[in-house]
This record gives C-alpha cells, structure tokens and sequence, in this order.
C-alpha cells in the first residue's frame, strides 16, 4: 500500500524543498541581473585618456582628437554623449546611460542574453497563469486580463533583447562593430575596403537596414571585415582576450563570415 503523507522531500523538517529551491534560483536570478547591471553601468568601455603622443600603428600615425585631445588606436571613435573617446567604440547605449567598446562589449553581449532568458521564464510563468485563469470559472476578473496583458507585453520585450543577443553575437563573430556596420564606407579607415565592396554604402541599425544586410548575407556578399581572423578566433577575442586590443588589418577586403 501506497505511504500516505508528505514526502521526505517536502516534510516540514526537510530544509530543502522545491518551492524553496525555486524560490532561491528566482532570487539569484534577480540578484545576478541586477550584478549584471551595475557592473555594466559603472564599466569602463575603453575610454582613452587624453594626453601621450602620436605614436605609430599599422604604419599609420595616431591623430589627435580635436574634442577631447587624446590620440586613439584605429576603430575608437569619440563619443559625444560622454565627452570621450572609447576604443573600438560600438554604441552608446541609454539603457545602461554608458557607452559600449572593447573592455565591456562581451559583458553587454552577456548582458542581453540573460535578459531574453530572464524574459522568455516570465513569459512561461504568466502563461501558465493566465491558461487556467482564462479557462476557469471566472475569466472576466481584472487580475485575469492583468495577467494576459503581462504575457502580451513581455513578448516585444523578449524579441528586443533576444534581436540584441543575436546582432551582437553576429557583430562579435565577424569581427565588427555596430558602429561600423551602421556607417560603412563613411567610417575614414573602411573607406579603401567600400570602394571595391559590391553593396550598400552603409547599413543602418533600423529594420530596413538590418533587412538589407541580411539580403547581403543571404547572396554571400558580406560587408567589408578588415579586422576578422574569422569566426573562432573573433569570438575568443571577444570573450577572453586581453582588452584592450590593438586590432590589426587583414590582408583580406572582405571577410568570409
């Protein structure tokens, strides 16, 4: 005959217990997206301080920067919104109000995909709420319509982030920038690679450019990559490589991935 009675896993005397452990995975969950969080509103990006001196990189010469006086690397570019420049500058982003670059790129690529997974376990959660609650005996109750407004809502909220994993996942397997996607031939040291790339001059980060460079991946005509080593080595650059880099051009115009 079957025991009757609480089982040793949820006996009151029993420490752990599964509503318990989901409770402690809930609250590490929160806890580490609020880590994530601070951490990349107080990171450094790769800004470079004024002062030194020209210097020489790839037999170019660094050149000044005429609002702030530093002398960048190649692939830095001065950001406006925080008054400095910020090596292999990617965007400035104003979710977390700071810029985006070398030093802390992989940690906003980490930072979007916990999101979209934190997110997609809401939407699961309010889901299994709101199946019930619209099939039970009262589903005209306003806590119900609540719940189905919630679900409805973190679906955009999941596409966003998930879309910036995915694109920043891409732009780090490339060897890109957003901000070299998003100005191509105009950006002064992609110039020589637009100038024999069959494409568009530039792509912008709307849906109508991002849909451009999707058709160009799909014919195999990628946007110019000077900096890739191509797929493996870009990604381990990107996640365990000493920052910031100082990024050499390939001999390569365009890149393979």
């Amino acid at each position: 005959m079957a025991q009757i009675g609480p089982s040793p896993l949820t006996d009151a005397g029993t420490l752990i217990t599964w509503d318990r452990a989901y409770v402690a995975l809930v609250t590490a969950s929160l806890g580490l997206h609020a880590f994530l969080f601070r951490r990349l509103y107080r990171s450094d990006p790769g800004w470079v301080k004024p002062g030194g001196g020209p210097g020489v990189e790839e037999g170019m010469p660094r050149h000044k920067c005429p609002h702030c006086g530093a002398y960048p690397p190649e692939r830095s570019r001065h950001d406006f919104n925080t008054g400095q420049c910020v090596a292999k500058f990617d965007h400035f982003c104003p979710l977390i109000a700071t810029s985006v670059g070398d030093l802390n790129h992989s940690l906003f690529w980490f930072y979007c995909a916990f999101q979209a997974f934190l997110i997609a376990w809401a939407w699961t959660v309010a889901l299994d709420a709101v199946i019930p609650c619209l099939y039970g005996s009262r589903p005209e109750t306003a806590a119900c319509w609540l719940l189905v407004a919630a679900a409805l809502g973190l679906v955009p909220l999941f596409n966003f982030f998930a879309g910036l994993a995915l694109l920043h996942g891409y732009l780090a397997a490339s060897g890109r920038t957003s901000f070299e996607i998003c100005k191509g031939a105009k950006v002064e040291y992609l110039k020589p690679y637009y100038d024999s790339y069959k494409g568009p001059a530039q792509f912008g980060l709307t849906a109508k450019g991002l849909g451009s460079l999707l058709r160009e991946l799909r014919k195999g005509n990628a946007p110019p990559a000077p900096y890739s080593l191509g797929a493996a080595e870009n990604l381990n650059m990107f996640f365990f490589g000493k920052k910031p880099h100082l990024y050499k051009r390939t001999h390569c115009v365009q890149a393979a991935v």
